[in-house]
Formats: C-alpha cells, sequence, structure tokens
C-alpha cells in the first residue's frame, strides 16, 4: 500500500464512562507509559484531528503495516508544531525530531504510533476526517477548552468585523461538515454556531498552490455569553500568536469602536 493512499482512515468505536482519573497503561515499549486525560493530551488531539493525517504503509521486509501521523506546518505555525512535539515527549515517552523540507519552508514531524493504537482506543481518540472531540472531552471544560484550542492553532482563523460593535469572529475550515464539534460548542459556550459550504479557489500558502474545490467554514462569535469560557479554558492553550493576541486584546477591549481593534485583522 502506497504511503500517500491513506489518510486519516483510522476510526474506532466510542468507547464509554472514560473519566480524568482513568490511568491507561501501554506496553510494547521500551518501558510501559501511564496516559491519562490531560490539557496537553486534549490539545494534541485537536491539533492531530485538524493538521495532522495518519498514515498507513507497508515497509519492505515487514508483514505488518506502519501507523504513522505526520504534522506539515508552515513557519508561522511552529510554536503549534513545538508545543507538539513536546507533548509526544511528556505524554507518550517519544523523543521526536522536527525536520524541514528542503524544497519548501515546511516543517514536519511524524510520530510513529502502532503501539498506541490500543491507548487510543480505551480513550476514544479517533483520527478520521472529521473533528471527534474524545468523550472525556467533552465532558470537562478544562478538556474541551483545550482541544478547541488545538482545532483553532491548526484550522482555525480569528477575524475583528464590524465598525460600531465590534466582534470576533472564529472560524474553523474543513472538508466536510462538521456537525458534532458545532454541537459540543453550542452546548459548551452556549453560542450560535453556523457552518458554511464554500464553492470557490482557495489558497494553501503552506503548499503554495490554489485548490479550486469544496469545503466548508464552521463559524462562531466570542460575545459576552462565552468570552469567560474562552478566556479561562481555551486562551492559555493557544499558541499561535497572531490568534491569541487577536482574541486576548478584543475580550480586554468589548466595547471599543473598530478603530482599536482593527489593527488586529490581518
Amino acid at each position: 500500500m502506497n504511503v500517500f493512499q491513506v489518510e486519516r482512515i483510522l476510526t474506532f468505536s466510542t468507547v464509554n464512562n472514560i473519566s480524568r482519573r482513568n490511568k491507561i497503561i501501554g506496553k510494547g515499549m521500551k518501558k510501559n507509559i501511564v496516559i491519562q486525560p490531560s490539557t496537553e493530551l486534549a490539545y494534541w488531539v485537536g491539533v492531530v484531528q485538524s493538521d495532522g493525517s495518519l498514515k498507513i504503509y507497508n515497509e519492505k521486509g515487514r508483514k505488518n503495516p506502519r501507523y504513522r501521523i505526520s504534522l506539515s506546518v508552515s513557519k508561522e505555525s511552529l510554536p503549534m508544531l513545538i508545543k507538539s512535539q513536546r507533548i509526544c515527549k511528556d505524554v507518550f515517552n517519544r523523543n521526536i525530531k522536527i525536520f524541514k523540507s528542503k524544497t519548501r519552508e515546511i516543517w514536519n514531524l511524524n510520530i510513529r504510533i502502532k503501539s498506541l493504537l490500543k491507548l487510543f482506543h480505551k480513550l476514544d481518540i479517533k483520527f478520521n476526517k472529521s473533528f471527534s472531540p474524545p468523550k472525556w472531552c467533552s465532558e470537562s471544560p478544562e478538556f474541551f477548552g483545550a482541544y478547541l484550542a488545538g482545532v483553532i492553532d491548526g484550522d482555525g482563523n480569528v477575524t475583528v468585523k464590524r465598525r460600531k460593535y465590534p466582534q470576533c469572529l472564529v472560524r474553523i475550515f474543513s472538508g466536510q461538515r462538521e456537525e458534532k464539534l458545532a454541537n459540543e460548542i453550542r452546548r459548551t459556550l452556549g453560542c450560535c454556531v453556523s457552518i458554511y459550504k464554500k464553492d470557490e479557489k482557495r489558497y494553501f500558502a503552506k503548499e503554495n498552490r490554489v485548490i479550486d474545490g469544496t469545503w466548508f467554514e464552521l463559524n462562531f462569535l466570542i460575545s459576552s455569553k462565552n468570552y469567560k469560557f474562552i478566556e479561562n479554558f481555551v486562551l492559555s492553550n493557544i499558541m499561535l500568536p497572531h490568534k491569541k493576541e487577536r482574541i486576548k486584546f478584543f475580550i480586554q477591549n468589548r466595547g471599543c469602536s473598530i478603530a482599536s481593534v482593527k489593527a488586529y485583522n490581518g
């Protein structure tokens, strides 16, 4: 099987009754590791489900397939990649190197996960084409906030709009309608969430190419109803400065005119 033919196809059934006190012990590595729900793990799942891909491939001389998660980012997203690298060390006991592409301004991180598959299964962590927060994330504001921060760092965009009464719009891009994520945001943040289908050309700076196709935008506003949740559980976990500072400045200057916040639009 070609390494580029299978991406994000691994799906596991939901595991119920996972609490933040659960500890999952994994074998098959140099030493056993203990993994339990945490903000670090929640952030990593959000990043991988947004900006990562699972590849299943065969190596010459091996009967069993390999499983590898790959993250590729531009220079602007390096803080997210560095944090993901640290989480691999702290949570999975994996020393993973970041390497730069020889032909493009792209940085890559790869982690082999075959020995972790049972752990991910027990923790309700899925790698498919849609956003799927684990059950333990949905049960905890702290964990869901970290997960949402990973999603925003990976596939999110933050914009301040409207002149007289500014609004802070968060957009999350995906190849399909993200109804499950939308429902979790509605339930946890108590705000309206809209999903729009887009059919037009889109420029991907990371790959330096234009794709003419279809994608979806999930939109929600930071408002008086949810800014405390964003401030307490999301903001501290966001790693990309241009997104984090825009949200932070908007929250601190709620009610100001657009003249005070327009500098944060890009």
